[in-house]
């Protein structure tokens, strides 16, 4: 994981946050033909995961709506909660994914992008 923040990158990030704030994250699940995907059923499991952009195998962050971390707002919508703890210690560019679980075990994988986190910037003494 970068730790330079000084580092570029030739991947342009879609979102971008200061480590440490909170955050809510509105999404849409909808299956590849656009319709909406309801995930309201019974055991639907949503699970949101960040990674390091160069080793997106290990995620450094997973929210779920099993943890009330993920709250399902409506049929297709739901809002990742991120916490301040969360991000504290994060600085650099990270890929995420949302997983969906069907209540029949089939995963899907609707929603994927990149997110810059830099540092905050600390007043002089």
């Amino acid at each position: 994981m970068p730790n330079d923040e000084t580092q570029l990158y030739a991947v342009e990030p879609e979102m971008k946050m200061i480590a440490g704030n909170t955050l809510d994250l509105p999404y849409y699940a909808n299956r590849p033909d656009k319709t909406p995907l309801d995930i309201r059923l019974t055991g639907t499991v949503i699970r949101w995961l960040l990674a390091p952009y160069e080793t997106p195998s290990c995620a450094v962050l997973t929210k779920s709506n099993q943890n009330n971390a993920i709250t399902i707002d409506a049929e297709n919508l739901f809002t990742v909660h991120l916490a301040a703890d969360d991000t504290a210690n994060l600085c650099g560019l990270f890929l995420y994914q949302v997983e969906i679980t069907d209540p029949n075990g089939i995963k899907t994988r609707p929603v994927e992008g990149t997110i810059l986190i830099r540092q905050c910037i600390e007043e002089e003494l």
